[in-house]
């Protein structure tokens, strides 16, 4: 599994447990709520874009797991 499969799987899990839309998540990480679907279906993303979505989606997942434990 490739880094950009790792960071789709990511996503798609963090929409799974936190029950938000994966257009809502893409909005948040690449500013385009369709972007990810695009990447899903092969679309590429430039190392820049890629470092920065895994940051943001870092934060998102580390604040979903505060949520869960309140």
């Amino acid at each position: 599994m490739d880094d950009t499969q790792k960071l789709i799987a990511r996503v798609d899990a963090l929409a799974h447990r936190t029950g938000a839309s994966t257009s809502t998540l893409s909005r948040k990480l690449f500013g385009n709520g369709k972007r990810f679907d695009e990447i899903k279906a092969g679309g590429s993303l430039t190392m820049t874009t890629y470092h920065r979505a895994v940051s943001t989606l870092r934060d998102l997942e580390k604040a979903a797991v505060r949520r869960a434990a309140a």
